[in-house]
């Protein structure tokens, strides 16, 4: 069993940056910017110091385009989705 804990801070609605751990397995950053309401561009990595093929990878890399398809700039989100 694993649990992975991830703390992301967002600036001003545009900018998020953020720390993720997996127990017993790794660390990663992530970064990203709110390019428009609707679209987001964001980019991870993470060290993984359990697996043994991180002698040869160290690490690895995520790109992300987030796109909400719905979306409607009048009504209220409840609960935003960042990411």
């Amino acid at each position: 069993i694993q649990m992975d804990i991830t703390g992301t801070f967002i600036f001003e609605n545009k900018f998020w940056l953020g720390i993720m751990a997996r127990t017993n397995d790794a660390y990663g950053v992530l970064v990203g910017y709110n390019i428009t309401d609707q679209l987001a561009l964001g980019y991870s990595f993470d060290w993984s110091f359990a697996n043994t093929s991180f002698k040869y990878n160290h690490g690895s890399h995520e790109i992300v385009l987030r796109y909400d398809f719905i979306y409607n700039k009048q009504k209220q989100i409840i609960s935003p989705r960042y990411f």
